[in-house]
């Protein structure tokens, strides 16, 4: 039950702590999240009801939904050049992906072993040591002006809570249950508020691209992802450069998503 609570915090927000981001700055954001998520993890291990532990993994849930998606954006911009660039995000696909399966393994051991209260106690020295360390080796990123779109959060996290909400209960109430069918209608409900929404403010929360993709991105997309290959196996490494800067146009500003 708790775990389902963390997942519908963290999914519900996640949209909303990247908007976070984009606002106040990542790496403000990320440690604001890491707090959260510190701070209600030694209140979950020190938990005495269910009711506290409940309470502590939705705190999770939200800790986690402000500190992760400004973390990928913080590694690439923290590097110095491109190598050191890919050499973070080699780092940062090698521990989601061994820690992922390494968590469950050593999860378990430490609950058969000792305590379900150090899965939790263990988050407390991780998020205090980087918490610690997070100033020294991460350079903040720059801030995109402009008001909030409210509205647009709202309805965007609603969405999402409703959708995630739905689809973590269909297993135990039924794909075809009320439960489910209810919580879809109220996500597509939120969805189609949030994209009249953020077609009509100055600064929508998801990008008006979000809600308008046309052939142009789907053509950039497919020689973004096909033709360096293709030059990068050429033998010269100066005609390679060459047909690289020639054969991928760069984004038009217009289709990011944001």
């Amino acid at each position: 039950m708790g775990t389902q609570r963390l997942h519908l915090a963290f999914g519900g927000l996640l949209l909303l702590g990247g908007r976070l981001g984009d606002t106040f700055g990542r790496l403000r954001v990320f440690e604001i999240g890491l707090v959260v998520f510190t701070a209600s993890s030694l209140l979950g291990g020190l938990a005495q009801s269910p009711t506290t532990l409940i309470a502590a993994r939705v705190a999770q849930g939200i800790g986690a939904a402000l500190a992760a998606p400004g973390v990928l954006a913080l590694v690439t911009t923290s590097a110095r050049d491109e190598a050191g660039k890919n050499r973070a995000l080699a780092l940062f696909s090698a521990v989601g992906v061994g820690g992922g399966t390494l968590g469950l393994v050593l999860g378990g051991l430490v609950t058969e072993f000792g305590s379900w209260r150090w899965t939790l106690f263990i988050n407390v020295t991780i998020g205090i040591g980087v918490l610690a360390l997070a100033r020294r080796f991460v350079t903040e990123t720059p801030r995109n002006p402009g008001r909030f779109d409210v509205v647009g959060a709202i309805s965007a996290t609603g969405a999402a809570a409703a959708v995630v909400w739905a689809l973590i209960g269909a297993p135990e109430k039924g794909w075809t249950s009320l439960q489910t069918f209810g919580g879809l209608a109220v996500g597509v409900m939120f969805i189609a508020v949030l994209a009249v929404t953020e077609r009509r403010v100055t600064h929508p929360s998801s990008g008006r691209t979000c809600f308008a993709a046309d052939a142009g991105s789907a053509d950039w997309r497919s020689s973004r992802w096909y033709s360096p290959r293709r030059s990068q196996r050429s033998s010269s490494s100066s005609s390679t450069s060459s047909r690289y800067s020639t054969s991928v146009p760069s984004r038009p500003a217009s289709r990011s998503c944001r």
